[in-house]
């Protein structure tokens, strides 16, 4: 029998309400999707949304690193110049002039207008050039003096660059993290 005459049986046998519930039941998976394809499919947009804001926020993150590394990468550049010479050996004139050169780096910098996330490794290429200033500056006054024990010397210096390539390689490391987008960020979209 058709489902239409069905519908007529039963409709004069139990009255409109049956009838509804008939039809209902009825008509249910003629063609429509089932509760599990429409979880499926709101699955299937919502990764989609997923991948579309990942994707968004790693080519924002390249664009920021890649901004970034334009603006303080003669530093940077600068900065390691300068450790390669001191590991070979460099004299007080050597030294004061391959830090001016990486002063000059740090006054093309342009800080007012730099994005949010390069802070970070910008301040801390400004700290490694600050204590190569004030390794200059110890080094200057020994000179002058005479006093310095050569020991003494040696060990303070020292102490001021491995504090610099300290902050050089952590300015280094935050500005290479800066190409991965924080998963905070990606999963908020």
């Amino acid at each position: 029998m058709p489902a239409n005459e069905t519908l007529i049986q039963l409709t004069s046998r139990g009255g409109p309400a049956v009838s509804v519930l008939v039809a209902l039941g009825l008509f249910a998976g003629c063609g429509g999707p089932s509760g599990a394809e429409k979880a499926a499919a709101r699955q299937r947009t919502e990764d989609a949304r997923k991948q579309a804001r990942t994707a968004a926020a790693k080519a924002k993150a390249e664009r920021d690193y890649g901004v970034c590394q334009s603006q303080l990468g003669p530093l940077f550049k600068a900065l390691a110049d300068l450790k390669g010479h001191l590991e070979v050996g460099l004299s007080y004139s050597e030294y004061t002039q391959r830090l001016g050169d990486a002063r000059v780096a740090y006054d093309e910098i342009p800080f007012k207008s730099m994005a949010p996330g390069c802070l970070s490794p910008g301040i801390l290429a400004e700290d490694a050039i600050n204590e190569h200033a004030r390794a200059a500056t110890y080094w200057g006054g020994c000179i002058d003096s005479l006093e310095c024990a050569e020991a003494t010397k040696e060990h303070t210096l020292q102490a001021h660059w491995s504090k610099a390539d300290g902050y050089l390689e952590r300015a280094e490391s935050r500005l290479e993290a800066m190409k991965q987008p924080e998963d905070a960020a990606v999963a908020s979209g």
